[in-house]
């Protein structure tokens, strides 16, 4: 009910039941007053609101108001108009039956702009200052502060702006801009969200145009009539508010009408008390949601149920931590919470913070981070795969935090900064093994760097917080690079690169249960500190001779270490001279034309490249630690279990050498991947002469419409080789080695065949070949099936690989995946997992066979959809990346 002050006479009308409920939402004494009747009937005639011209009320100083009315179908309605003179101002009232349509003009607030408002209902009670007359107009004009108060019954609906409001009784003060409606439902439309948010409620008040409440009310997205999900909760607040910010100015917009600066606002919605309830099922209570109104989820963004012999049961849960705590972020953060718990571990709290727009020292569109934290108290056992499947714990309570930042500073500088911290040696490859296996290594750092035309420098700090892993301390470490920097008038190029900090290396801790998990200490990643310092150089001197373009150039590095793998200072000088050759040629064969192959025309380019040097060093690279990484913590934790897992405790040697051939530096140096002036690990260059040639072929044809036809590689192949004129010192006494072929077919625009080759010729050389097929036949379905084969003593693998991904309905898609070793008759592992494309959630239900930890796992996850009744196809197609 609404605070209105207003007097009434009620000796008149007292029998008419609508007049009588029309009179219970205004509060005034009863006063004995006298009103004048007037019956009007509007003819049959007159015009709809479709034959008017609604043309927009055109004021010049902002401070009218117009009223329209017409019949609401062809049925002309019957109005009644009654004059109170006695009421304190003098009031016009005005009865309206049949069905009508009031069209209110001129409504603004300082702070929200409404526009034209909508009124239809069955029948109306209108209050207005004394219009003359017979008592009613269809059209008046007047000012904003003039009284105009509106009770509607029957059928109502009530549009504003992007609002439908439907209701079964409701009053609308047009001065003070507020309502009371009852049994309603509101429908706005949010532009963010594609779609309308519903907001069903037993009243709803708005208290001034930018903010309604509603009481009793339920709230969803769902667009069916009875929603298959909603939240319901006894109060619900929409309301307008200015973009939030933590840090930094409050964003602004400029007003058209005044030019003045304004903050830049959106919608909010808050609701109290809730209840989400999945079809007639409540599944959970929560005392406040508050968040974007574009943004409209329920506060669990993610659930997941699975079973599993490492985890036993497991419960996860994953919180819009802003709704949870009633927080308004700004819309360049999202805070998530995790609550897991796992039955044969542990209970375990996360959290998982991004943001963007943001730079450490303030606003930076550039800027952009993600933080995550967790926590468990752990009282299993580690499975990690093979004869790990058993290993202790050295601590109940363990987790981790991890922090990463990026931005770019003004003049062209990138700053990153990193915080990584890790409770033990296994829990990162234990809960978040695809994280351990493929991402970058957790560290603690800070980062700078510049470029500026052909220079750039950069600065490294980085210490070591987890005492397990081996990683290089840098304490710091300064870079500066040269590329390509003409010299003489471009007769010659100049590049360098040179580098100077402190580094400390330790082993890292062993296992304290080495009969579980294996740990062999790696020989180039000995203990080892001091200062490192580097500068190499070299000079190219590139010409033309007809159609080979040489490149002959000359390299020098003076390096310097306080200690080597011996502890003992070490200097080296190294000198490198040799030569770049490149030649290229192409042929068209413009009527090659075949539908069945895609091809519209067709142009054959080779290119011939071929480098030749001759190395010399003062120092071997097997006496220098390894202090610059080329392998991540994944890759080197491996490599400790490896030596004595596969070779027994020793790596195999060739007849003569010091080194084994399965020591990957010696494949770093082979390949050359060390001498190029601004190669990352510098240490591993040595005596060597080696000669590379590749030669890569790439056949293009015309694909695309007609009009807008494009070149693309139809066929392609790349190979190579190395030749090591001195074999016995370079190539274990073999001149050939590092043979290599990547081939690829596009035979059509969803068909692909892939190839690849590797071949060493020394006999612990490794051999490796695979050839897979891709076929994406449709939208629908994509699938593939390879074999890839390792050998190399004693390995001997031959794995088949298949997996498919298939949409076999709008609503069900399907992906599964298996691998089996045909040489050594082990399954490798097999995976399913079928979605449900629901209106309010995808539930995906999987299961998986991991014979390598013994492990099957079968799961059920919730991943809630709101805002769209179905997913476009990007959205869908999404699902199979």
């Amino acid at each position: 009910r609404m605070s209105l002050r207003h007097r009434l006479d009620k000796t008149r009308g007292r029998d008419d039941e609508f007049y009588r409920r029309a009179e219970k939402h205004l509060i005034s004494p009863d006063l004995p007053l006298g009103i004048e009747q007037t019956q009007y009937v509007v003819p049959e005639q007159i015009a709809s609101p479709s034959n008017l011209e609604l043309v927009q009320l055109q004021q010049t100083d902002n401070s009218l108001r117009r009223i329209r009315i017409f019949p609401r179908s062809s049925q002309p309605f019957n109005a009644t108009s009654r004059l109170s003179d006695n009421t304190i101002p003098p009031e016009q009232i005005t009865i309206i039956n049949g069905g009508i349509q009031v069209l209110i003009d001129g409504v603004t607030s300082p702070d929200f702009e409404v526009g034209t408002i909508d009124l239809s209902a069955d029948r109306v009670v209108i209050w207005t200052d004394p219009v003359g007359g017979d008592g009613f107009r269809q059209e008046m004009l007047q000012t904003r502060d003039s009284q105009m108060q509106i009770y509607l019954e029957g059928n109502i609906v009530i549009l504003q702006g992007n609002r439908r409001i439907r209701a079964s009784r409701a009053f609308y003060d047009a001065r003070s801009e507020r309502a009371l409606i009852l049994d309603a439902e509101l429908k706005a439309y949010i532009p963010e969200l594609q779609s309308d948010i519903r907001i069903r409620a037993e009243r709803i008040r708005q208290l001034s145009p930018d903010h309604l409440h509603a009481q009793n009310a339920w709230t969803s997205t769902s667009q069916y009539g009875k929603p298959g999900y909603r939240i319901q909760a006894s109060d619900v607040y929409l309301e307008n508010r200015p973009k939030p910010v933590w840090l930094g100015p409050q964003p602004l917009t400029i007003d058209p009408e005044t030019g003045q600066a304004v903050p830049v606002e959106s919608f909010w919605m808050t609701s109290l008390n809730n209840t989400f309830i999945l079809e007639d099922y409540p599944l959970f209570y929560t005392p406040i949601v508050s968040g974007p109104a574009e943004d409209p989820r329920v506060p669990i963004r993610d659930a997941k149920i699975s079973q599993d012999n490492i985890f036993g049961l497991q419960l996860e849960l994953t919180w819009d931590a802003g709704q949870i705590f009633g927080l308004q972020l700004p819309d360049n953060i999202e805070w998530d919470l995790r609550t897991d718990y796992f039955t044969e571990r542990g209970p375990r709290l996360g959290t998982d913070f991004r943001y963007s727009d943001w730079g450490l020292f303030g606003p930076n569109p550039t800027g952009r981070g993600t933080a995550t934290s967790d926590l468990i108290y752990d009282n299993g056992f580690d499975n990690l795969g093979a004869d790990r499947r058993n290993v202790p714990l050295e601590d109940n309570l363990r987790g981790l935090s991890l922090w990463r930042h990026e931005e770019r500073l003004p003049t062209d500088t990138l700053l990153r900064a990193e915080f990584g911290y890790i409770s033990d040696r296994n829990y990162l490859e234990q809960y978040y093994e695809p994280e351990f296996d493929r991402q970058k290594d957790v560290e603690t750092l800070l980062y700078l760097q510049q470029n500026t035309d052909n220079w750039s420098w950069s600065f490294l700090g980085r210490p070591e917080l987890n005492d397990f892993e081996a990683s290089t301390e840098w304490l710091p470490k300064a870079d500066l690079y040269a590329l390509s920097e003409p010299l003489f008038d471009s007769l010659l190029t100049y590049s360098s690169h040179s580098s100077v900090g402190y580094g400390v290396i330790e082993a890292g801790d062993p296992s304290p249960f080495p009969a579980q998990d294996v740990w062999n200490p790696l020989p180039y990643l000995g203990s080892s500190e001091g200062l490192v310092t580097m500068t190499r150089h070299q000079v190219d001197a590139p010409f033309t001779f007809g159609p080979i373009n040489f490149v002959p150039f000359l390299m020098g590095e003076a390096a310097y270490w306080d200690q080597d793998l011996t502890n003992s200072s070490l200097d080296r000088l190294v000198g490198q001279a040799g030569t770049r050759a490149h030649l290229m040629m192409w042929k068209m064969y413009p009527y090659v034309q075949s539908d069945l192959f895609n091809l519209r025309g067709l142009m054959h380019k080779v290119d011939f490249n071929a480098e030749y040097t001759y190395t010399d060093s003062s120092t071997s690279f097997a006496n220098i630690p390894q202090y610059n990484e080329f392998e991540e913590n994944a890759q080197e934790r491996f490599r400790r279990r490896f030596l004595t897992r596969t070779f027994g405790g020793a790596l195999p040697l060739v007849p003569g050498y010091a080194t084994s051939p399965y020591d990957p530096r010696n494949y770093i140096l082979r390949s050359g991947a060390g001498s190029d002036v601004t190669s990352p690990y510098h240490e591993i260059i040595d005596d060597q002469q080696a000669l590379r040639l590749n030669m890569r072929h790439r056949l293009q044809t015309k694909m695309g419409p007609p009009e807008r036809t494009r070149v693309e590689d139809w066929m392609v192949l790349d190979t190579g080789a190395v030749y090591f004129p001195n074999s016995g010192a370079d190539n274990f006494d073999e001149n050939f080695g590092l043979i290599y072929a990547d081939y690829e077919w596009r035979i059509g625009a969803r068909t692909r065949l892939e190839a690849d080759f590797g071949y060493d010729m020394f006999d612990l050389g490794q051999r490796t070949w695979s050839v897979g097929l891709h076929s994406k036949r449709s939208e629908r379905e994509t699938a593939y099936i390879g074999l890839r084969e390792v050998t190399g003593f004693p390995l001997n693998s031959q794995i088949l690989t298949a997996n498919y991904r298939y949409r076999m309905s709008p609503k069900w898609l399907s992906t599964f995946r298996t691998s089996y070793d045909l040489k050594e008759n082990q399954n490798r592992g097999q995976g399913i997992t079928i979605t449900r494309v629901g209106e309010f959630a995808l539930l995906h239900f999987g299961g998986s066979y991991n014979p390598n930890k013994d492990n099957f796992n079968f799961t059920i996850s919730f991943e809630p959809k709101i805002g769209t009744n179905n997913l476009n196809t990007q959205q869908f197609n999404s699902l199979f990346e």
